[in-house]
C-alpha cells in the first residue's frame, strides 16, 4: 500500500509517505501555523523524495480533530480533493489516537492525551491499555476544564501534551502522573500508520462527507451568535 498521511491539528504540521508497511518519507513543516501555506509543497517534497508519482498512492489518511479550526479544514480539505481527484481511498484518523500511539506500551494502565483548546479548556481523551496492550477510548474526547477532567480521571492517569504544562497547577499534586509533553504532538508518521491499519480492516470514508472533528464552536462563531456561549 502506498499511502499519504497528513498531520494539521497541531501547531506545526507534517506529511508522510507511508509504504508497504514503514514510513518511506516524511517532512515537518518548518514553523508553526503556515498550514495553508506549506502542505502542499511538502506533500510534493515528500513524493518527489520517494520518486513517486501522485497517481500511484493508492490512498491518503488525515488527522481529522480535535486541534487547531484552521489547520483540520486545511488538512481535511485537501485530503478530500486528492481522493477525489486521483480516485483513491480516504481515511480519517482521530488524532487523540495519533497521540497516544506515541506513548511505548507498557507505561500506563490509563492513558490521556491533553491539549491546550484555549477558552480555558483542554481536549481531552481517556484510553485505558489492556495486558495485551491494545488500548481503547473510554468514552469520548471532550473539550472540559483541565480542573473538571482530573477530577474524573482514574488514580495513575498518565497525562501528557501541551494543555498539561499550560494548566499545571490543576495537574500537580493530583492523582494523575505526568508524562512527557513531546508524546502529545501529532505526527503524519503516525496518521499514515494507524490510517493504513484501519484501511487494512475495511474502513473508508466517503471525500463527500468526511469532515474535521472540532468538539465544540469557534471563537468566531460564539462571538457572531452562531453558537452559545461556552
Amino acid at each position: 500500500m502506498r499511502l499519504l498521511g497528513i498531520e494539521t491539528s497541531g501547531r506545526i504540521g507534517s506529511v508522510a509517505l507511508w509504504v508497504d508497511g514503514e514510513v518511506r518519507a516524511s517532512r515537518r513543516f518548518t514553523r508553526g501555523m503556515v498550514h495553508g501555506r506549506e502542505l502542499v509543497p511538502s506533500i510534493r517534497a515528500v513524493l518527489k523524495s520517494a520518486r513517486l508519482r501522485p497517481e500511484r498512492l493508492d490512498a491518503v489518511a488525515v488527522s481529522r480533530g480535535p486541534g487547531s479550526y484552521t489547520g483540520l479544514r486545511v488538512g481535511v480539505t485537501t485530503a478530500k480533493v486528492m481522493a477525489h481527484t486521483l480516485g483513491i481511498r480516504l481515511v480519517g484518523v482521530p488524532t487523540m489516537e495519533v497521540i497516544v500511539d506515541n506513548v511505548p506500551r507498557g507505561r500506563a494502565r490509563y492513558l490521556a492525551p491533553v491539549l491546550d483548546a484555549k477558552w480555558d479548556q483542554v481536549y481531552a481523551a481517556l484510553f485505558c491499555e489492556g495486558e495485551d496492550g491494545r488500548r481503547g477510548l473510554v468514552g469520548e474526547a471532550r473539550a472540559v476544564s483541565a480542573a473538571e477532567f482530573v477530577a474524573g480521571a482514574p488514580e495513575g492517569t498518565l497525562v501528557f501534551g501541551d494543555g498539561v504544562k499550560k494548566f499545571s497547577g490543576a495537574f500537580e499534586g493530583s492523582a494523575v502522573r505526568i508524562g512527557r509533553e513531546a508524546w502529545g504532538i501529532p505526527r503524519a508518521a503516525r496518521v499514515a500508520e494507524r490510517g493504513a491499519m484501519l484501511l487494512e480492516g475495511g474502513r473508508r470514508d466517503d471525500p463527500a462527507a468526511i469532515g474535521p472533528v472540532y468538539l465544540r464552536a469557534s471563537e468566531a462563531e460564539t462571538k457572531a451568535g452562531l453558537a452559545p456561549p461556552r
